[in-house]
């Protein structure tokens, strides 16, 4: 809070110099101290507001001002309210740093603070401009006995290539929270695949699917089904084939079987 001059009369009337006196029941620390020395003070001195609860606290102030051509002062009585830090992390572990297009997280974020009639911004690091890939995040879920946490959803934006934006949160006293950095990376992409045809008994080499994607939707991992009957077995529990397995076709396979093929990069959220 930054040092200010509370608003007096004119000429006679007007405070030169003050002093303040925290007052009130409870022993909230706000962050102002008391100061009454003496009469050197031109303007009520900077202070950092404090609020370690999870709501809004608040302590009177008696302010005293002195008009030094006078010799006279007068008192007032004012409230500073100090409203809670917004803090904004990520839940249960959620890797932020690595996040697919075009896929919804649910209760990815917890927010710490009070957030009542506030405005989530999805921007681009540094500034104030919108991310622009249509992210968002929305309200899932309330702890109804804390009041102050909350389950939050991301929805990831489609793009080509690997975006980097901040999430933060602005109350409805424009008290700001923190800046959540997150990424987003694109779907790896694959050409069409076309059918296969082997001979019975052939030995088939292991193969790597051709891909137009580059960089971040390069695809560097692979998962498939549906060529058991060609004798290629299914694999879909781990991303931990950099290429599509060797296999000998079935005698009985009866000619042409079609294959599916699903890729994904070494990662997955």
């Amino acid at each position: 809070m930054p040092a200010w001059t509370p608003p007096t009369g004119e000429g006679i009337r007007r405070g030169t110099a003050f002093k303040w006196e925290v007052r009130g029941t409870n022993s909230v620390d706000v962050g102002l101290g008391d100061y009454h020395a003496d009469w050197t003070k031109s303007e009520v001195s900077s202070f950092t507001a404090r609020n370690t609860t999870e709501d809004m606290v608040s302590r009177g102030l008696i302010l005293y001002a002195y008009n030094e051509t006078t010799g006279c002062s007068a008192s007032k009585n004012m409230n500073i309210a100090v409203y809670p830090t917004i803090t904004l992390a990520p839940a249960n572990n959620a890797n932020l740093a690595k996040l697919c297009a075009g896929v919804r997280y649910e209760n990815n974020i917890i927010v710490t603070g009070r957030v009542e009639r506030g405005r989530w911004d999805v921007l681009i690091p540094g500034t104030d401009a919108p991310g622009g890939i249509g992210t968002s995040v929305s309200e899932l879920s309330r702890n109804p006995l804390t009041r102050t946490f909350r389950g939050l959803a991301l929805d990831a934006g489609n793009t080509p290539s690997k975006r980097e934006e901040e999430v933060l949160y602005t109350s409805e006293e424009g008290c700001v929270s923190n800046r959540l950095q997150i990424a987003i990376y694109p779907k790896p992409t694959m050409n069409v695949i076309p059918d296969a045809s082997y001979c019975p008994g052939s030995n088939v080499l292991p193969f790597t699917p051709v891909s137009i994607g580059t960089d971040e939707a390069r695809p560097t991992h692979y998962k498939w089904s549906g060529g058991s009957q060609a004798g290629l077995e299914d694999h879909l529990t781990t991303w931990d084939r950099t290429q599509v397995s060797g296999f000998l076709s079935l005698e009985d396979s009866g000619g042409e079987q079609g294959k599916r093929y699903r890729a994904q990069r070494s990662f997955r959220m």
